[in-house]
Formats: structure tokens, sequence, C-alpha cells
């Protein structure tokens, strides 16, 4: 007589269920638009840090003693861990098309923060940018209402 022990592997509801977020802050696509503005907000400190004049300073080494460029540094990071998070849930290629409002953000921030000026075919280019993002995010919103 020979007993069995080995079990057929049995799948619990929990874990066929979609994963769970705990909390708003960790829901995918709020992580996504977190990366999005840590990223805009990493290109306007980096560029506040470039701006430090010193003998060394066609390498760039001399930004490396800016707050501003250390700020942009942590927030590109932090960015990056954002996105990797998002990417666990959000498919890639909806992930990317939303991630391309920075291409509007970044001079957005640049007009605000650093009086640079957009002119009339940048702007057009950046009401056209946002309008195809808005397009991928509905598409995407109306697939998540689906599951």
């Amino acid at each position: 007589m020979s007993t069995d022990t080995s079990s057929p592997a049995i799948t619990t509801e929990s874990e066929s269920a979609p994963a769970r977020h705990p909390g708003w802050f960790f829901n995918p696509y709020v992580q996504l638009a977190v990366s999005t503005l840590l990223t805009a907000s990493s290109h306007v400190f980096l560029k506040k840090g470039s701006h430090v004049l010193a003998s060394d300073a066609w390498f760039g080494w001399a930004a490396l003693s800016s707050p501003w460029t250390w700020a942009g540094i942590a927030a590109m990071v932090t960015s990056l861990f954002s996105w990797l998070y998002a990417l666990r849930f959000v498919a890639l290629n909806i992930a990317f098309n939303l991630a391309a409002i920075l291409h509007a953000l970044v001079p957005l921030c640049g007009w605000l923060f650093l009086h640079e000026t957009i002119g009339l075919k940048r702007g057009l280019g950046i009401a056209l940018v946002v309008s195809g993002v808005l397009v991928i995010a509905q598409a995407a919103y109306e697939a998540e209402e689906k599951l």
C-alpha cells in the first residue's frame, strides 16, 4: 500500500483574481502620472542645475555642485521606481503612449518656471500631443471598464 502525498495544484479565487492595489496611490495609472510628473520636474531641475559657471563647465562636472542637479537626479530615480511599478500592471504600449504627455509637460514647465518661449508651431504641436494622449487615455479607460 502506498500513499500518495502529492496533491494537484489548487488555485484559490484570490490567486486567479487580478492583483489588488493597496490604496489609491498604488494604482498603476496614478504611478504613471507620478512618474511623468517627476520626470518633467527632473528636467527642469537639471536645467537649473546646469547653469553653474566654472572652469570644467564644458563637461558639466561643475553642475554636480548644484542642489538643483541633485534634486533632478533624485526626481529621476524616484520616477524610475514609479515607472517600474506601473509597468507591472499596465501594458507597455499603453504606458509608453500615456507617458508621451512629457512632450507637452516639459515645454510647459520650461515656459512656466524657466520663462522659455513657446512659439505658435510648438504650441500647436503640444496641443496635438495632448489630444493624442487623451485619445489613448480614453481607449485605456474603456478597456479597463470591460475587465
